[in-house]
């Protein structure tokens, strides 16, 4: 994909360019359609159990947050790993 492009987002709610952002994994300037974005910043708030990354657009500088909740978890065996240990 050449970086002067950008996804049309003429004609969309604000409610329907979130959801194509997020149908996206957020690839595209939610605000301009550029795909020239950068993640500058990522922190977690443990109060409130969210990753955020602040993110911001190269052709339109506005940014903006995205924000991350915890959906699962994938437990190890302990002993995954360490096959030689009782050997």
């Amino acid at each position: 994909m050449e970086t002067n492009q950008k996804k049309d987002l003429s004609g969309l709610t604000q409610e329907q360019i979130v959801k194509a952002y997020l149908q996206s994994s957020g690839v595209f300037c939610p605000f301009c359609g550029s795909y020239r974005i950068e993640v500058y910043d990522t922190y977690t708030t443990s109060d409130e159990g969210i990753a955020c990354e602040k993110v911001r657009c190269y052709d339109c500088e506005r940014s903006w947050t995205d924000n991350y909740t915890l959906t699962g978890v994938d437990l190890e065996d302990e002993d995954e790993g360490d096959e030689d240990a009782d050997s």
